[in-house]
């Protein structure tokens, strides 16, 4: 496991010049041995912009069992929002859509409302979010998916 700031990629675009959490991690099990056979295996990714926590394999076997089981880990996060939730605890219901550009956003407007390429676009995906107090006008919300989507 590797906690990935914001702003690093989890694996290579071609255009990143091998600076990714991937890379970095790939070469420290090489121990700067570029003709080794060690290897490290990407599990799940993040967003360039999230940071948190990546999950990463020694083996292929490992990782396809990581991958496998991956839909029934629980995901939970913390967030910090600006301004305070109303209410405090609850569901959320959104919708994560994909458009055109192949960008997902979330939309509290359910299909067909919504301008969506073809196929399987958009699905609800109700979340359970508990708030803390903060500081400064800003909270902390523990907030826990209650079903995922690949890559979640």
């Amino acid at each position: 496991m590797v906690n990935k700031t914001a702003g690093l990629l989890t694996i290579g675009t071609g255009r990143d010049g091998g600076r990714t959490a991937h890379a970095a991690l790939d070469d420290y099990v090489k121990k700067g041995n570029y003709k080794s056979r060690e290897r490290i295996f990407v599990v799940q990714r993040l967003d360039r912009d999230t940071s948190g926590v990546l999950v990463f394999a020694r083996t292929e076997k490992a990782k396809l069992t990581l991958q496998e089981n991956w839909p029934k880990a629980a995901k939970t996060y913390l967030a910090f929002v600006e301004g305070h939730p109303d209410p405090d605890e609850g569901m959320i219901e959104s919708y994560l859509v994909e458009n055109d550009a192949r960008r997902v956003f979330s939309s509290t407007e359910s299909p067909p409302f919504l301008p969506l390429r073809s196929g399987p676009r958009a699905a609800s995906r109700p979340t359970r979010q508990k708030q803390f107090p903060s500081s400064k006008g800003n909270e902390s919300v523990l907030v826990t998916l209650t079903k995922t989507v690949p890559h979640q």
